[in-house]
């Protein structure tokens, strides 16, 4: 039996050992060449094996693929390499770094001219291995350095990403272009979703020096050589890691073995890197739209900037045409989403030639002015100008009240205010300001009125322009802390929309400024706090006929606000459910005095009065805006307490608080809705947070009325999160009178939502969440959807029902199609696009992750 020899070759230099077995011995200055037993093979006869009759455990093999039943991922299975490849992810170039040879049978090496080795042939670098039967190594004649070789059988050439196997090839030592014949290859790709190894067959393979794969009559996938579900057969495949695109002439798509349509030209990406072409699409049907079929098209127009235009034919509206403009710059990026139908038969059919069946008033005006051509703009920009200033640009604009009903997203199809904004920031140590122009456009759908007629969606103010400026001045000599806030707004109304009536609006100039000394001791601290609020207002559009007191149109109001926060901390520790905990006991006591001054003369500008929750307790105004500042002389009585582990996470926080208050509230918005106006002791708030286990938390929280023995507020939230692949989510919600629509004017809100994304076995999931309004005993959104993902395609389907309105269609009905291929695209541009709505599933479904699923 022969031993295994082993020679090393470095650049230039020979050195072999005794132990090997050749037909002849180069001597010095005289070198033989001696062919050993390695006959040349002519293969031109040998017929190519399609792909579809090629033996996938045979495939697995060359490629390195092991299946293992325990592997959860969705490939089942993994590709393994050496470590020499694994280790070394850049290899040099083969005339930089020393070779070793190894072989188990015959070898004849010359000093010049040709060196031959057979029987499982092995030449190694870092990085890169090479391996066949039999190796026929030439050398230049002056140099004596290795320039080509022929090796044939079993031939294997592996490289950190990149795997060809082939009956024979040619290699050029000094170009490092390779040929490679009836053979089978593997790279490794960085696609839009994940890390993916893509393979394929060929006929011929060229290699260039640039690593470029040029295969003939070649296969492509990314599916495990055991389990192909698709793949491309192309006449002509290229593969090029520099560019990361693929290209691909006469190609054959398959869907297993049967063919299912045939592309001239396919050029597709094999990595994140960006190119215009097609995206993939998702095609969808509903209720009022009939079957769409959107066909985006992406620009790569330049590094900083780049659009996607996507036509979409929907079979009984028409065409809607949609284009995404985003772009960066040094100091702003943002992007501009235009989209327009140049006319919609459902709207002319279902609206505007049908309005004489609504009720009288504007809504119906609109509806008949109203043009067949609509659309819809959005942009959106942020300024970052230096470390202190930035800006934003924030515009919506639709050409009717419907667009968003007919097309928006399932979370836009009831949005009724469009947001427009601009603004300017500057912050510094102590400082900052801010400039604004704000405005809604309120979209007033007949389908949303009230049982009177009415519109549901009542405009908003605009703020043409708000100012705003406010400092900090903590640490202060003496200990003393200092604020400091003013703001001027100029509020604009257009006349009320059913009835032409005017709305009271005007300007309003507020300051506020305050001091505190914060005292802290070990375990206690006292906080007093002076402010004094300046606010004064001109009124214009006043409508005197609702005005109950004094109709100046000047009004100013200074009030004086005292607060006292105090609070101590005790710790110990406890054994808990069996584990060790350190719990925290932390009461607190806050005073609030505030004097009562009559306001009913000042308009409502932006305040509301929000439920009473924990934080509700330790606020200076109970309103959330500056047109009312409550009146007060109370005390809020609040206990938490925490369970800390050993890494000082929580396990637990409950806290519970009550108000006392020494004088009914005076000042209020509707005292149905202010239990202090009549009562003295306020509601109950508690809350809690409960990590049961580490896949189990409950939030919930309660507002409980002594009083009427009710409660105003309640919510419970649960979760459960295995891993991000198993969620579910419950939550419910109740306001006692909190509609504040006027449907149902102060009634009880009560809802109910549920979520879940769960991973039933390997490749299925299934995605689902339901948003039902128990007060109105109707459901306004669900969505439901399946999901099949594997290692190489990823398919969801999904069907949505959103309330629309209480009009002809009370629910808006879509079913949405996602195929991915991956390996294969990027589908993450169809989800910039306007009208895709289908990615909004997943983001519904709070803890899920939904990355590892068709790259969205």
């Amino acid at each position: 039996m022969l031993k295994r020899c082993t020679i090393t070759t470095f650049v230039g230099l020979l050195i072999t050992t005794s132990a090997c077995a050749i037909s002849a011995v180069a001597t010095e200055g005289s070198p033989q060449i001696v062919v050993a037993s390695c006959p040349a093979v002519d293969r031109s006869d040998i017929s190519y094996t399609p792909f579809e009759q090629t033996t996938p455990s045979d495939i697995s093999k060359f490629l390195g693929w092991v299946r293992n039943p325990k592997n959860n991922t969705p490939c089942g299975g993994s590709y393994i390499d050496p470590s020499n490849i694994i280790n070394t992810p850049n290899p040099k170039g083969m005339q930089e770094t020393p070779m070793n040879v190894t072989s188990s049978k015959h070898a004849l090496f010359t000093q010049y001219g040709t060196s031959v080795v057979e029987g499982s042939v092995t030449l190694t670098q870092p990085g890169r291995e090479i391996s066949a039967d039999c190796v026929t190594l030439f050398r230049d004649n002056k140099t004596g350095k290795l320039s080509s070789g022929v090796l044939v059988g079993h031939v294997h050439f592996h490289e950190y990403g990149r795997l060809i196997v082939a009956e024979q090839s040619n290699l050029n030592f000094v170009s490092e272009v390779h040929t490679l014949d009836n053979g089978y290859y593997r790279i490794l790709s960085s696609t839009p979703s994940g890390i993916t190894n893509v393979w394929g067959q060929a006929k011929h393979t060229l290699r260039d020096a640039m690593g470029v794969l040029k295969m003939k009559r070649a296969t492509y996938n990314s599916c495990p050589p055991d389990a192909a579900s698709w793949h491309i057969w192309s006449n002509r495949l290229i593969l090029d890691r520099n560019t990361g695109r693929g290209e691909a002439f006469n190609a054959l798509f398959f869907i297993k073995k049967v063919p299912v349509f045939y592309i001239p030209y396919f050029n597709f990406p094999i990595d994140k890197r960006r190119k215009s072409g097609f995206l993939f699409t998702v095609p969808s049907t509903s209720t009022d739209s009939g079957f769409a079929l959107p066909l985006p098209y992406y620009f790569n127009l330049a590094p900083n900037y780049d659009a996607t235009f996507t036509p979409t034919l929907y079979t009984k509206r028409g065409v809607l045409l949609g284009g995404l403009f985003n772009y960066l710059t040094l100091k702003s990026s943002g992007n501009i989403n235009v989209n327009y139908i140049p006319h919609d038969n459902v709207f002319i059919k279902k609206y505007r030639d049908n309005y004489l069946s609504y009720p009288a008033g504007h809504a119906r005006s609109v509806i008949q002015n109203s043009s067949a051509g609509r659309g819809f703009l959005q942009l959106q920009n942020g300024l970052h100008l230096n470390d202190h200033w930035k800006g934003s640009l924030t515009g919506n604009y639709a050409t009717d009240d419907y667009f968003l009903q007919d097309f928006g997203s399932v979370s836009t199809i009831n949005e009724d205010q469009l947001f427009n904004q601009a603004e300017i920031n500057y912050a510094s140590t102590n400082w900052r300001f801010s400039s604004r122009v704000q405005e809604f456009q309120t979209l007033h759908r007949i389908n949303t009125k009230d049982n009177n007629g009415k519109s549901l969606a009542s405009d908003l103010y605009k703020r043409l322009p708000q100012l705003d400026l406010a400092g900090d001045f903590p640490d202060s000599p003496g200990g003393l802390n200092y604020h400091f806030d003013s703001g001027v707004v100029n509020f604009v109304h257009r006349n009320n929309f059913d009835d032409y009536t005017p709305v009271v609006a005007g300007g309003r100039f507020n300051v506020g400024s305050g001091v505190s000394l914060p005292l802290n001791w070990m375990g206690a601290y006292i906080t007093p706090k002076v402010q004094l609020q300046a606010t004064g207002y001109s009124i214009h559009d006043r409508d005197l006929t609702k005005v109950v007191t004094d109709p100046k149109n000047n009004i100013t109001r200074i009030l004086p606000i005292v607060s006292v926060d105090s609070g101590m901390m005790f710790s110990r520790d406890i054994k808990f459910f069996q584990n060790n905990y350190s719990q925290t006991l932390e009461p607190r006591l806050f005073y609030l005095f505030v004097p009562t001054r009559n306001q009913d003369n000042i308009p409502l500008f932006d305040t509301t009065l929000p439920g009473l929750d924990f934080s509700q307790l330790f606020r200076t105004n109970r309103f959330s805006g500056i047109d009312r500042i409550g009146d007060a002389n109370q005390v809020t009585a609040a206990l938490t307490s925490r369970f800390l582990d050993d890494f000082g996470q929580e396990k637990l926080n409950t806290g519970i608080g009550q108000i006392l208050s020494i004088h009914n509230h005076m000042v209020n918005l509707d005292e149905k809705t202010d239990p202090l106006v009549k009562e003295n002791l306020s509601p109950l708030v508690g809350q809690l947070q409960y990590f049961i286990i580490p896949k189990v938390n409950a939030k919930v929280a309660a507002a409980w009325d002594p009083s009427n023995q009710r409660f105003k507020t309640s919510s419970v939230d649960l979760q459960y999160n295995d891993n991000a692949e198993r969620v579910i989510n419950f939550g419910y919600n109740y306001s006692f009178r909190g509609d504040g629509s006027d449907q149902k004017k102060n009634a009880d809100l009560s809802r109910i939502n549920f979520s879940v994304g769960w991973r039933l076995w390997r490749n299925w999931n299934i995605l689902g969440s339901l948003d039902y309004n128990i007060s109105y005993k109707r459901t306004q959104t669900a969505l439901y959807g399946l999901e099949y993902d594997s290692c190489c395609f990823a398919l969801r389907l999904v069907q949505s029902q959103t309330f629309a309105g209480t009009g002809d269609i009370k629910y808006a009905t879509r079913t949405y199609l996602q195929i991915f291929l991956k390996g294969l695209g990027d589908a993450t541009g169809y989800r910039q696009d306007f009208s895709g709505q289908a990615g909004s599933l997943p983001g519904s479904i709070a803890g899920y992750n939904d990355k590892r699923t068709i790259g969205l």
